[in-house]
């Protein structure tokens, strides 16, 4: 379920009639994404996937950016861990003003730094760190992703260390968790390209039980398939995690802990 805000309808008959007009508009885009998720779902692109639970979710920064979150389980001062930062931050950025969050965020591309960069944001609320995310601490290597034909601003952890790519250091989910979140991690936010399928095993393995894990799984890449992201979905529910929100869009998916449930 799904909580936004909505203006007051104007009581003016014109006024109300735009009104109705943009609902109209708003029902049919809504009616076209469910069906093309549905497609894609038939066809086999994306796995078929259930909502576990029914939570009221508020969606959290720019379309662009933005992520479906159960605000209503939020402690007070929720602290957050962001992967993958390129260049929209306004999910960051909306968890600290309007909740007072603090946000640690990691991102070793050099796109990801500039948009830090700019937007002023300062430790201790936010604190950015120029590393990729896995299972391993160490290094690698990044390569750009080319998409519809053209290299896109997306970068991924490469399997190979070959000549021409951005090398990159590289912490474990486990080694950030101890060193920034040693007493509490509430909420999980993973844009990795991939690399989720990695990072989130081993999050689960080190024993943390964020109260929120959101992630898009990029079964749609290269090498991965509906199947990996269906295996890691049963790891998430097998210790304790709900699917409460799926996107529009698809790949994007909300999980909450049974915990938080039990106390809602």
């Amino acid at each position: 379920m799904d909580v936004r805000c909505h203006a007051p309808e104007e009581s003016a008959s014109g006024a109300g009639s735009f009104s109705m007009d943009i609902r109209r508009q708003l029902r049919r885009l809504t009616i076209v994404r469910n069906a093309r998720r549905f497609m894609l779902r038939v066809i086999g692109v994306d796995p078929w996937l259930r909502i576990d639970a029914a939570v009221p979710t508020n969606f959290i920064g720019s379309e662009y950016g933005g992520w479906y979150v159960a605000t209503d389980l939020l402690p007070a001062k929720p602290r957050v861990l962001s992967l993958g930062v390129g260049t929209d931050i306004t999910f960051d950025q909306t968890l600290i003003a309007n909740y007072s969050a603090t946000v640690v965020a990691c991102d070793p591309t050099p796109i990801a730094r500039l948009t830090v960069q700019s937007s002023n944001l300062q430790p201790p609320i936010y604190e950015f760190q120029s590393v990729a995310v896995s299972d391993f601490d160490g290094s690698g290597v990044f390569e750009q992703l080319v998409l519809a034909g053209k290299p896109s601003s997306c970068y991924r952890l490469a399997k190979s260390t070959n000549d021409g790519k951005l090398t990159v250091s590289v912490r474990s989910i486990a080694s950030v968790i101890s060193e920034h979140f040693a007493d509490r991690i509430d909420v999980v936010k993973m844009d990795i390209e991939g690399s989720e399928y990695e990072v989130i095993p081993a999050l689960l393995s080190a024993g943390a039980r964020p109260g929120q894990v959101l992630v898009e799984f990029h079964h749609r890449f290269q090498g991965r398939s509906p199947d990996d992201t269906r295996s890691v979905v049963a790891a998430l529910r097998a210790a304790g995690y709900r699917l409460v929100r799926i996107s529009d869009q698809g790949p994007e998916c909300s999980f909450v802990h049974e915990r938080l449930l039990r106390t809602a």
